[in-house]
């Protein structure tokens, strides 16, 4: 079966590598035929990528993308994935469009409507909510309102015209259901972020190289390791955390928060003299997405902290499986996606319920009182729940059922 995969995320970037080429690697292992269009940032490793592809049977053709102007370079974009999209369709017989987030799924209704080729709507969260809750888009300007308003139409049409819908929550299923169309649908499926426990498998470090890594970081052996691992970016509280970790350390001095970012340490370092925390207890790494669990298996804690805002009720976060998956139990804040049930569910770690100091101070009595159980039980929680083998067969499945309809 040919399956046409859109992407707006580029398969180079560091989400690319580990939220979309697994999964596609894994379907095209289970002999569906994948043609790929998504749009790249940087085409530079073009031939190593599209070796590796060509490996498992994968066509890839990129598109540039464009970041400004803003709005036009969005049309232009669609204009040439639609371009691209077609050729495909026309010399190879492709029976689903599988399209990841709101922008390409613009393109998979419109050969749904022309060629009646299935449409997978794997919405990956409330876009247009999205973009106006984090302030990319204005929503005093009334070309932003024109563009939300726009957006919130067509995800209504997305949603009653597609095959099937993956929402990455229950909670995004329900607000699907109970809020935007008013009834219950059959074709939709969770799949949250997951975890390649193959690769994050705290299995695969011994104590002694556990030993070796903290001396590198410069980490005492006795030092009890609250991490946070990858981007800095719209989303994160970046001040809350650091906050938060200022209360640890007020009641435990051998605490230690490590950042494993790729994004520029001078917005760690600008929020750590903005906190006033002691930065001899806060070590920052930058690591290749490889190296990440070997950097992890020093962590006693994941800490991360996201703002908990409507659009977030859809989202689901891979560093919460990349963390159990080492071992490692959480501390995380309400309100995001599915987490508050399955942390009260699994005793997977703490949940703060808000940012106020005295919430705060309780959350490390939280922490201190914790029943901290052994490495192997968050692992068998990452691959219970969020297995990446797992997710590709549901893919398969809904491929099946699609094509069967």
């Amino acid at each position: 079966m040919h399956i046409l995969f859109l992407s707006y995320d580029g398969i180079t970037d560091a989400l690319g590598q580990s939220q979309i080429l697994p999964y596609l690697k894994g379907l095209a292992k289970l002999d569906f035929k994948i043609h790929i269009i998504s749009a790249e940032k940087k085409i530079d490793n073009f031939n190593k990528v599209n070796s590796e592809l060509l490996e498992n049977n994968i066509h890839w053709y990129p598109i540039k993308y464009l970041k400004s102007p803003p709005v036009l370079s969005t049309i232009w974009d669609i204009y040439k994935m639609i371009k691209q999209t077609k050729k495909i369709i026309k010399n190879h017989p492709i029976k689903i469009i599988h399209c990841r987030g709101y922008i390409t799924s613009i393109i998979g209704l419109k050969y749904k409507k022309k060629y009646d080729i299935g449409f997978l709507f794997d919405m990956r969260g409330f876009y247009a909510d999205e973009r106006a809750e984090s302030g990319l888009w204005n929503k005093n300007n009334f070309i932003y309102i024109f563009i939300y308003n726009w957006f919130k139409t067509k995800e209504k049409e997305f949603i009653n015209n597609a095959d099937y819908i993956v929402s990455l929550t229950n909670k995004g299923k329900d607000i699907i259901c109970d809020n935007i169309i008013n009834k219950q649908l059959n074709n939709i499926e969770i799949i949250p972020c997951c975890v390649d426990t193959q690769n994050f498998d705290f299995n695969k470090f011994n104590e002694s190289l556990i030993k070796n890594v903290r001396k590198e970081l410069n980490i005492n052996s006795d030092a009890i390791v609250y991490t946070y691992l990858g981007s800095i970016g719209t989303w994160y509280l970046l001040d809350e955390m650091l906050i938060m970790f200022n209360e640890i350390y007020k009641q435990n001095t051998k605490s230690v928060f490590l950042f494993i970012s790729n994004d520029s340490p001078n917005i760690i370092n600008e929020a750590i003299i903005r906190n006033n925390c002691n930065k001899n207890a806060i070590i920052i790494t930058s690591k290749s997405s490889d190296l990440v669990p070997k950097y992890l298996s020093v962590s006693d804690w994941g800490l991360f902290f996201i703002k908990p805002v409507f659009s977030k009720q859809a989202s689901s976060p891979t560093k919460l499986a990349e963390f159990l998956a080492m071992g490692i139990p959480v501390i995380t804040n309400k309100g995001i996606g599915d987490v508050d049930e399955f942390i009260e569910l699994t005793n997977a770690g703490v949940l703060v319920n808000n940012f106020s100091s005295e919430e705060l101070i309780k959350s490390v009595s939280k922490i201190n009182n914790y029943n901290k159980q052994n490495k192997e039980f968050y692992y068998n929680l990452a691959f219970k729940y969020f297995n990446k083998d797992d997710a590709i067969n549901k893919y398969a499945d809904i491929y099946n059922r699609i094509n069967n309809t």
